[in-house]
């Protein structure tokens, strides 16, 4: 218990609205997107404070996965413990449980679990940057990651498996939110699972070609 909910401590720490207020004195929840998070927090404060920001999430999953590793030698106490971590950044006790997307503690994590998962997340991420479709590419990273994880025999496979699937949950429990714009559940829910923003009608502009 006191690993899961140290977990969820480090993981609730949110460097994203911490720096961009204290810097620029901008609430990053009330900016760009809402999201707190470092593409965000690039956003609505600047490529200085964003980047810092965004380190320093990534920085919970690396940090976080170690002392946990040290606090517990259970891998299934210590694979809750590494979902805590981001569950918290997705949740934070700290603001509300309104947290950001969880991608930046994941990639840390993956980074102390599997150096070559984690090179795959990022491989995916950049050439979807490049074709500017990173949400997209984020979604196809989730599962090709958890995929590539499965035949690699990772130690903790489980805990990226439930990784994934919150990254998953976060990104389509907007849904609700869509309904309650009027917006049609079939369509929000893939804008919201592929494309993570459908205020940009992305699912739609496919049909139409």
């Amino acid at each position: 218990m006191l690993a899961i909910v140290t977990g969820y401590l480090i993981g609730s720490i949110p460097f994203s609205y911490i720096l961009p207020k204290l810097f620029r004195g901008v609430d990053v929840r009330r900016s760009g997107t809402g999201n707190v998070g470092g593409s965000n927090a690039i956003r609505s404060a600047g490529l200085t404070v964003g980047v810092i920001s965004g380190i320093l999430d990534f920085l919970k999953g690396v940090v976080g996965a170690f002392l946990l590793s040290m606090l517990t030698n259970n891998l299934f106490i210590l694979n809750l413990s590494l979902l805590s971590i981001v569950i918290g950044h997705c949740f934070p006790i700290f603001l509300a449980f309104h947290g950001g997307r969880g991608i930046a503690p994941t990639l840390g994590i993956l980074l102390y679990l599997s150096p070559p998962l984690f090179t795959v997340f990022v491989a995916i991420s950049i050439i979807s940057i490049v074709l500017k479709e990173s949400a997209l590419g984020t979604f196809i990273a989730i599962i090709f990651t958890s995929v590539v994880a499965k035949f690699l025999t990772v130690e903790n496979i489980d805990a990226i498996f439930l990784i994934s699937i919150l990254l998953i949950f976060r990104r389509i429990i907007f849904v609700f939110d869509d309904l309650k714009n009027g917006e049609k559940f079939f369509h929000s829910f893939i804008n919201r699972l592929l494309f993570d923003a459908p205020e940009k009608k992305k699912y739609e502009m496919i049909l139409r070609r």
